[in-house]
């Protein structure tokens, strides 16, 4: 279990509400919510008698200054109550009728909740919220003590837990770009190195709706004059490109997507919470549509994979590029066929166009460095396909000489394990991937 940011505003709980400068700071929506964890006793065990104590590292109700770095009071300390952080709440111990639980009290099945004054059973199950307090990793031991058929019993159980410093959150749920929640004193460089795109280019890729942001101090700063070092109040919420361009130049149609486990890649990469577009160079057309979806022209030198990449990249949605097919190392595409495509014959260069299908390369595409790379073709690993990439730990991929694939092989795993280590779930939303932050060595030619 890990918790110190409530829900994602990114601020550490006890600097989010109660008592933040006063103890008596107590009322609706002081703080965010807190992370439950729940109780659950048998029913067969005499209520009337038994009696419950906790033990934990517990945190103290007079806070330090709130934005500054957490105090170490130990090493991961809590505080546990009774309601949430949205309600309001009483900071004495719940035996002096507040909503704290203590550790090393001792408390009765009616204090708890469980019971009644009668000791008959109300519930067999509660749920208590744990709100950080400092920075660390310990665990919580919750003892009973209780008669059960007779006999005299004590029981305990115990639960990890881990109160973290607050960071960039980013939720990617499928969407073109995904949403950034800030940190208390984030950054945008700090969002730039989690997500690997180049920070001195963040205003070609971060989105804001709004016409200001709130920094550390509470004082506002416009959009327009926010720096990569500006440190920015918890829960500012901002948007990120999410969007992964899969191009398909490959050979025999979707046998050959099968060869390169085309579509099993595309799951993967969907099941991170990215956006795949796809691109298929078997059903292009030769329609350009510079003249509006209304008013398309016939135009053999149109080609939809540039138009589309210069689309996502302008509209600062584009994370990655991921092409299959053919390739040099100064350019990429479908050109040299030897079996059978139904497709037209492309070949773009990486940096310069000169001499190619396009008479452009797919840097003029681009309006800023890609967060990932990968070349499933031949010669991929060049320097000018290199260049493409952010050095501020974007993902590369690509063969230095002849790439072979292997029939139906689901060669992304790898890169699923980079791009997205420790993805945490909730329903079908994926909360937590990382774009740019790796913990592992890079990519190589040894990779697969």
């Amino acid at each position: 279990m890990k918790f110190a940011r409530c829900l994602n505003d990114g601020i550490l709980d006890i600097w989010d509400g109660y008592n933040y400068g006063s103890q008596f700071n107590s009322g609706t929506n002081c703080s965010e919510q807190f992370v439950p964890i729940m109780i659950e006793i048998p029913a067969s065990i005499n209520l009337a008698s038994a009696t419950f104590q906790f033990d934990f590292w517990s945190g103290s109700l007079a806070t330090g200054t709130p934005g500054r770095e957490p105090q170490q009071f130990g090493n991961g300390n809590i505080r546990i109550w009774m309601k949430d952080g949205n309600l309001p709440r009483n900071g004495n111990d719940i035996k002096q009728y507040g909503n704290i639980v203590s550790d090393g009290a001792i408390y009765t099945a009616e204090q708890l909740g469980f019971a009644d004054t009668n000791g008959t059973l109300l519930t067999n199950t509660i749920t208590l919220y744990v709100e950080g307090h400092s920075l660390g990793s310990n665990v919580i031991t919750i003892g009973m003590d209780c008669v059960s058929n007779g006999q005299n019993v004590h029981v305990e159980d115990t639960v990890k837990y881990e109160v973290q410093e607050s960071h960039w959150v980013v939720q990617r749920a499928g969407e073109a770009t995904a949403i950034g929640v800030s940190g208390q004193g984030d950054t945008i460089l700090n969002l730039a190195v989690d997500i690997g795109l180049q920070p001195d280019e963040f205003k070609q890729w971060l989105t804001v709706n709004t016409q200001t942001l709130r920094l550390e101090d509470n004082t506002e700063v416009a959009v327009n004059q926010l720096t990569i070092g500006s440190k920015l109040a918890g829960g500012q919420v901002v948007r990120v490109p999410n969007t992964i361009y899969m191009a398909w130049f490959g050979e025999c149609g979707t046998t050959g997507q099968w060869w390169m486990s085309f579509n099993q890649n595309k799951t993967e990469l969907e099941k991170l919470g990215f956006s795949v577009f796809v691109f298929n160079n078997d059903n292009y057309d030769y329609y350009d549509y510079s003249y509006g979806e209304n008013d398309l022209e016939y135009n053999p030198t149109c080609f939809d994979f540039t138009f589309d990449l210069l689309e996502q990249s302008s509209f600062k949605s584009l994370q990655g590029l991921y092409m299959m097919g053919h390739g040099s190392p100064n350019s990429v595409g479908s050109r040299g066929t030897n079996f059978s495509t139904s497709g037209p014959i492309w070949d773009i260069g990486y940096v310069d166009g000169t001499g190619t299908t396009t008479g452009k390369a797919i840097k003029d595409y681009l309006t800023y460095k890609l967060g990932a790379l990968i070349i499933h073709a031949c010669y991929g690993d060049n320097v000018n396909a290199r260049s493409l990439v952010s050095t501020n730990g974007g993902i590369f991929f690509g063969i230095n000489g002849i790439y072979y694939p292997i029939p139906g092989y689901d060669d992304f795993d790898p890169i699923a394990k980079f791009w997205g280590y420790d993805v945490t779930t909730i329903g079908q939303v994926i909360l937590e991937t990382f774009g740019g932050k790796q913990k592992t060595n890079t990519f190589s030619s040894t990779t697969f």
